[in-house]
């Protein structure tokens, strides 16, 4: 294994009283990635995070870590946050702050300063843990998972229950860690729209197994953007398309429109070509498959996750 992966599963699988829960899984995070593992409820997604930090014994398959063997000295290297994150609620935001540090044997005194301005929490240092709001408690929550200095940050639903605002600081925060502390981010949600804006690579978990690993690159290839148009004569139109835009790139849907896959970015033009030629254009319209359709796509299912 390079250097260049943090995390490689191999196989990974777990049983619980004959029931698995996690079935042969094997994801690969290279070193820079915000790696977003989708998934339902109940899809698999914890129990797999807890075998790769250690908390749940896999089944079969193996865990490697930055490329090396010794597991135990690997997640040393490691940040989580798994489900609600664990405050001392009586002590203030610094006092739970500078008790961690002691308790992982931090010498860096001036670390818990740094941690409170870096997650913006220094003009909160004084509050009790548990006058905070669910977003105050889960950016407490990372800077205490950032004072070990992790090269490898792993967060299970981090903005589950956050409002809009909260879900934003948690984003941006973590989009600064790994663009300015060159932390590689595993994170796992099923807030697609939110995990579509930070991911560089993604992996779809569906009942215990990994269906697809995919990079954005190659996601906005998939759902590219199309063209929906609608015309008062399909076949004239499809003429016209073939010899005049040059392209058989697209499909005929019902309701006499044509999902056109190419130029996409230029419906003024289609529209005047085909209205020159004598085609009623009745509407026109760009669509684009996001992230949580290409999902549903993949899944077969239109449930919400």
């Amino acid at each position: 294994m390079g250097e260049d992966y943090i995390l490689r599963t191999v196989m990974l699988t777990k049983l619980y009283n004959r029931v698995t829960a996690v079935d042969g899984v094997s994801i690969n995070i290279r070193r820079g990635d915000i790696y977003g593992l989708i998934g339902r409820n109940g899809a698999g997604k914890t129990t797999l995070i807890r075998m790769i930090l250690g908390v749940a014994k896999p089944t079969k398959g193996k865990v490697e870590l930055f490329g090396g063997k010794d597991l135990g000295a690997a997640r040393k290297k490691i940040g989580s946050i798994i489900e609600r994150p664990s405050l001392y609620p009586t002590m203030t935001v610094e006092q739970n702050l500078e008790v961690h540090r002691i308790l992982l044997g931090i010498e860096n005194e001036k670390i818990v300063g740094e941690l409170l301005e870096k997650v913006a929490l220094d003009r909160a240092r004084r509050k009790k843990a548990s006058d905070l709001s669910l977003g105050m408690k889960q950016r407490l929550a990372l800077a205490m998972t950032l004072i070990a200095s992790p090269e490898f940050l792993v967060l299970d639903e981090p903005t589950n229950g956050l409002d809009p605002s909260g879900i934003k600081e948690v984003r941006d925060l973590v989009k600064d860690l790994n663009q300015n502390s060159n932390v590689t981010i595993f994170i796992s949600s099923h807030l697609l729209g939110e995990l579509s804006k930070i991911a560089s690579r993604y992996g779809i978990v569906e009942k215990g197994k990994l269906i697809e690993e995919f990079s954005s690159a190659e996601l906005d290839e998939r759902a590219k953007q199309s063209l929906l148009v609608k015309v008062d004569n399909i076949k004239r139109a499809t003429e016209i398309i073939e010899k005049d835009l040059g392209t058989k790139n697209y499909k005929v849907r019902d309701d006499n429109i044509i999902e056109l896959f190419e130029n996409g970015e230029k419906p003024g033009e289609v529209n005047r070509i085909l209205s020159n030629n004598g085609i009623v254009v009745e509407s026109i319209c760009k669509s684009q498959v996001d992230l949580e359709a290409y999902f549903l796509k993949i899944t077969g299912t239109k449930r919400d996750i």
